[in-house]
């Protein structure tokens, strides 16, 4: 079958900035310095910070203060099996302060060749995420 002229896709590459993507697509972004920017998610009152290091970037997401929560096993068994349920960004442990440990959501990109795509999903995925992690902590508060 013969395409007619008026079929003819061109591909155009256009480059746009972060902060650019995720205002147009109903995103608050806050720039705090040249490395870092917070993000308000759209349908969830919360900020997920944004870190550039050196081709990486960085997206995390703070849910709860572990000393918030019962420790249990079964808690920490649901929380690794809905890391299936919610890719591509898991559920982690931020232990940077040891004595303030959080419970984060996480994902990292590689900005040597970001698509619009990638960065929307990881929002997109939070914002999926967020619900129904609440809903699991909230037995063990």
């Amino acid at each position: 079958m013969k395409k007619n002229i008026n079929d003819i896709s061109i591909r155009q590459v256009v480059n746009f900035n972060i902060s650019e993507i995720l205002i147009e697509n109903g995103y608050n972004y806050e720039s705090i310095n040249d490395s870092v920017a917070l993000v308000t998610l759209k349908d969830i009152d919360t900020k997920t910070i944004i870190v550039k290091q050196d081709n990486i970037l960085f997206i995390q997401q703070e849910i709860i203060n572990l000393n918030q929560l019962k420790e249990d096993l079964t808690l920490y068994k649901k929380l690794l099996d809905l890391n299936t349920e919610i890719l591509p960004v898991s559920i982690a442990i931020d232990s940077t302060d040891e004595k303030n440990q959080k419970l984060v959501i996480n994902e990292s990109l590689n900005i040597t060749n970001l698509d619009v795509n990638e960065v929307l999903q990881v929002f997109e995925a939070i914002e999926l995420a967020l619900p129904k992690i609440f809903n699991i902590i909230k037995e063990y508060k």
